[in-house]
Parts: C-alpha cells; sequence; structure tokens
C-alpha cells in the first residue's frame, strides 16, 4: 500500500502479490498527484475495489481522472451530498458533482457500486481480495447521533472507516472521522463517529498495526479513546501545509499513548508555514528549508510474507 502525498487531502493505493488492487479516496482537487500515484503503482492496471470515505473535495478530487480509463470491481460510498450542494453549478460544489457523475459512469458500466443511502451495511462485513480482506467498520448515509456537530463536522463524521488485512496485521483508514469536536472537549471526550466505533466494532477488528490517523491529523479526530482502542505501532498523517496539521496535541495523545516519535509518519515533512505554526502544528518533525509540495512524501506500507509490516517513506532522504 502507499499514502500518496497529495498535499491536504488523501489517496491510499494498493496492490497485492495476486494482482488485486484498491483505491481509498481520491486526493486533492488542486493537481494530479493522486492520479499520478494510481498511474505509478497501477499502470494499466484496473481497481478491483475503491472506497471513498465521504464527500469533502480533498477526497474526491481526482476520481474522474482515475476511473475514466479503468474498470473498477466494486465502489463503495456514503452518497452523502454536502447540504451546500443543492444543484449543480452551486458554489464550491464542482469537484463532488464531477465525482458523482464519474461513480454514475461506473454503475453505467454494470461496476457494483454500494451507496450507503440505498445499501446500509452491516459493520464486520468482509470484501476479499484475493488474501487480502477489506473490512468496512463503520460509515454512514447519515450520521445516527449528531449531537452539537456543526455541518462540516457531520460531513466528516459519516466517513467510511475500513480495515485492510493480510497475514494477521492490518491497516486501518478512517478518512475524516470526528472523534471529540473542537468545542468544549478534553482528553477525555470519546463521542462522534471514533466514539461509536469504540462502542459497536468488536474490539479485534478495530485493533490495527498501522493507522492513518482521521483528518489529517486534526485535533477533533484521534480521541484518547479511539487510540487506545486501535493501539496501532505506526500512524501516519496525510497531511499538507497551511492548515495546522497534524495538531501537536493530536500527537500528543499518540506519544501519551506510548507510540514513538519515530512511528509517527506524514506526508508534509517540509510544511513550517507561519500559519502552521499559528494553528497548532507538531513541529517535530517538520524539516526546516526541506520544502512541502505534492508527490515528495509518498509512504509505503508493505505486509511482508514472514507475517512482518513496515511503513517507510519512498524517499526516505529528501530533506536530508
Amino acid at each position: 500500500m502507499r499514502v500518496v502525498d497529495v498535499g491536504q487531502g488523501l489517496c491510499v493505493v494498493g496492490l497485492t502479490a495476486e494482482g488485486y488492487t484498491f483505491l481509498v479516496d481520491a486526493g486533492h482537487w488542486i493537481g494530479n498527484a493522486c492520479a499520478d500515484g494510481v498511474d505509478r503503482l497501477l499502470p494499466d492496471m484496473g481497481l478491483s475495489m475503491v472506497v471513498l470515505t465521504h464527500s469533502d473535495g480533498d477526497h474526491l478530487g481526482n476520481l474522474p481522472l482515475i476511473l475514466e480509463s479503468r474498470e473498477v470491481g466494486t465502489l463503495l460510498w456514503t452518497g452523502y451530498t454536502p447540504p451546500h450542494c443543492t444543484h449543480v453549478g452551486a458554489s464550491g460544489c464542482t469537484t463532488f458533482f464531477n465525482a458523482r457523475e464519474a461513480i454514475g459512469e461506473v454503475a453505467a458500466d454494470k461496476s457494483s457500486v454500494l451507496n450507503l443511502k440505498t445499501t446500509p451495511l452491516a459493520s464486520g462485513q468482509v470484501f476479499e481480495l484475493g488474501e487480502v480482506e477489506i473490512t468496512f467498520l463503520a460509515g454512514w448515509h447519515e450520521f445516527p447521533d449528531v449531537g452539537q456537530m456543526s455541518p462540516s463536522e457531520i460531513s466528516n463524521a459519516v466517513s467510511i472507516m475500513v480495515r485492510i488485512s493480510h497475514g494477521g496485521r492490518s491497516i486501518l483508514v478512517t478518512g475524516d472521522a470526528i472523534g471529540r469536536p473542537l468545542r468544549g472537549s478534553d482528553d477525555e471526550t470519546c463521542t462522534g463517529s471514533e466514539g461509536w466505533a469504540v462502542e459497536n466494532v468488536e474490539a479485534d477488528l478495530l485493533s490495527a498495526d498501522v493507522l492513518i490517523a482521521s483528518h489529517h491529523g486534526g485535533n477533533n479526530g484521534s480521541a484518547k479513546c479511539f487510540i487506545t482502542a486501535v493501539a496501532p505501532e505506526f500512524v501516519i498523517f496525510s497531511a499538507g501545509g497551511g492548515h495546522g496539521h497534524p495538531h501537536r496535541e493530536t500527537v500528543a495523545r499518540f506519544l501519551a499513548a506510548g507510540i514513538p516519535g519515530a512511528h509517527l509518519l506524514r506526508t508534509d515533512r517540509g510544511s513550517n508555514s507561519a500559519s502552521d505554526a499559528e494553528e497548532g502544528e507538531w513541529a517535530e518533525t517538520s524539516v526546516p528549508a526541506c520544502g512541502d509540495k505534492s508527490k515528495d512524501d509518498d509512504i509505503d506500507i508493505l505486509f511482508g510474507s514472514d507475517g512482518g509490516i513496515t511503513t517507510s517513506y519512498v524517499e526516505p532522504n529528501r530533506c536530508e
């Protein structure tokens, strides 16, 4: 698996030893980093499975470009329409509508399109890609308890969570799941979609060796209760410059859980802008004067034939 550096966004590409392929999210709408990453890892190959965690543009951005030349086996998405996207042409909605059109074209090609609006799934549903299993843990078309969440938090809370496993090892991808809404939260807050998962997903399914942190390492995800339940060995922050991600308070919760700093990887090693500092970004592993553009901090996750799992930067010495 490769976590492609798409800047602020998410794009996870997978290739199994048997030739099955998968994609979780499609990156940012600015640039073609996710599409290029798919081309590099899966040249001239279709996609056995596509999972779109939710409807934010930085998770759907390159979807039409990726799908236009590829056959798709199964596509899973929430079917959630952002509330401000009332009609085609609505401001800020071009990426969403372009992605929805691309999904419609996949459905017209007789691929299996699973829309949680019409096909709700039970936690624990398994999709088999040879010896790799993709297990649906959580995800909604409408979140069951919105509480005091804002519209943007609700659109994140519906995020699909999947566990990708092989040979007893696993990776958890959570999209932009919410665990501690920013208003009035403390480290004991356990709510939103992360809180739901802790209470409702089987404990052995929620645990994982590698966690791709919720919401790029934002402080409204990675609640203490969720970190404890997942108990990851490695954490990956798919983040970009200018958003304060990963947040230093988020990272502090992982460190407090006993995860060493060397096991915290990020796709924005060169992110150290003044705006990031003002927004509370964790700065310890960013490298001054290294620079941060998309495509230069991809991270590989490898399941070994010996049952081990490793994570590493594709260019480990880029910032030296």
